[in-house]
């Protein structure tokens, strides 16, 4: 593949309020404005996919695709497709760069934390960062300051970005539960590094990318608590810390999100991920409204408050819909797809305080798959879904206050 030479800017509500107005055709809601950016309500994920040049192509055709048809929000990881991924998401960058789509204009984020395939032996031996100390932990994960800054810079040529305008924490869950005393020390230098990558503008932002972190019960070792990381990002740099992001699986296959009271709030006692975030100023990008592709051909059954559309859109637009989800990612290479996902943009979001989950319970049938949607969600995530008859309002119940996270990020638009 082409290599770019690095693009200048980034994200910023000037830019992003310049592509909402240049899609103005989009319903008012496709567009949320967090952080004083206007980000669309779907967005590109590139998790999946062989190493390869025709995905390279399909991938890249994909983003630019997207991005020229009103979705402004790219995800990637160095991970992903060793590596490949990012590469292609900055090979389109430069393309849609041709066709008048600025730099301030998209928003782009990566990951760091779960350590390439290829790198694990020569990060361990000391051949990758000779001189450094870092730790690599046995989930294949590496959040140590030396590791971090190499690999942003890496992501940042490979992005052929100056300055990225998120990076996710990738599944701090795992080694919160393969070191839960050591935890908190390990997420405080990760932070401290992050911050200091702001400083000098080689990131604008960051955040914590989780599988199982928020959906697990309080009793899980990978549990995670919002207030507790934020309180972390407090405590290196107070109110001007630049923690803003969540990711995180919310879905019909993932809905504890927005059912289960998880998260400790002060003044408000547990509640939801979702309604927890709102409260502490996180946006909230949903991840896998598909379960990676496995529910796409699924039969759905009625379902209140969605239209009546193929299976993979009725998901989407589920996830995109939740109160409190800023931007759901979607995984597209092939254009049929794509273009099957693109006609959500000519819907608003649905309203869904008629659908209870319970109503989900046996939304896909075994006709198309072989197998129950709770089959699935086992083998793939080694979790049962749990429904509640409760209306979809993101909110929980309401018990004594027992965290104090210090305080909440800066309400103040990035620049």
């Amino acid at each position: 593949m082409q290599h770019y030479e690095q693009l200048g800017g980034h994200c910023t509500p000037a830019g992003t309020l310049r592509y909402r107005s240049r899609h103005a055709a989009l319903p008012p809601d496709f567009f949320s404005q967090v952080h004083g950016l206007e980000l669309s309500s779907v967005g590109l994920g590139t998790y999946l996919g062989g190493v390869d040049a025709e995905t390279d192509r399909a991938v890249v055709d994909a983003a630019t695709t997207l991005a020229l048809a009103g979705c402004n929000v790219l995800d990637s990881a160095p991970n992903y497709r060793d590596g490949r991924a990012e590469t292609c998401i900055g090979e389109a960058l430069a393309l849609l760069l041709q066709h008048g789509v600025e730099r301030d204009q998209l928003f782009v984020s990566t990951k760091v934390g779960i350590v390439p395939e290829g790198l694990l032996s020569m990060l361990s031996d000391g051949t990758l960062l000779p001189h450094k100390q870092v730790e690599v932990l046995n989930t294949g994960q590496c959040f140590s300051p030396a590791y971090i800054r190499w690999q942003v810079e890496q992501s940042r040529r490979r992005l052929g970005l100056e300055s990225i305008d998120c990076v996710f924490l990738h599944n701090v869950e795992e080694a919160r539960a393969m070191e839960p005393n050591g935890f908190p020390t390990l997420l405080s230098h990760a932070i401290e590094t992050l911050e200091d990558l702001v400083a000098h503008e080689d990131i604008r932002s960051y955040g914590f990318a989780t599988w199982h972190g928020l959906r697990v019960g309080r009793e899980d070792a990978r549990a995670l608590s919002l207030c507790e990381l934020v309180a972390s990002a407090f405590a290196v740099a107070g109110h001007s810390h630049h923690l803003r992001y969540l990711q995180l699986p919310v879905g019909l296959w993932a809905p504890e999100a927005l059912t289960t009271a998880s998260q400790p709030v002060p003044s408000s006692g547990l509640e939801t991920p979702l309604a927890a975030a709102t409260r502490l100023g996180l946006a909230v990008v949903a991840s896998a409204p598909l379960l990676q592709g496995e529910l796409a051909r699924a039969e759905l059954g009625f379902l209140g408050g969605l239209p009546e559309l193929s299976t993979a859109q009725r998901l989407v637009q589920f996830s995109r819909s939740v109160p409190g989800v800023t931007t759901v990612l979607v995984g597209l290479k092939q254009r049929p797809h794509i273009e099957e996902i693109l006609r959500l943009s000519a819907l608003p979001r649905s309203d869904l305080s008629s659908l209870t989950l319970k109503e989900c319970q046996g939304f896909v049938s075994t006709a198309a798959l072989g197998a129950t949607v709770q089959t699935i969600v086992r083998e793939r995530c080694g979790a049962q879904i749990v429904y509640v008859e409760d209306p979809v309002d993101g909110r929980g119940s309401r018990l004594p206050d027992d965290c104090d996270p210090g305080d909440t990020p800066s309400d103040e638009p990035m620049r």
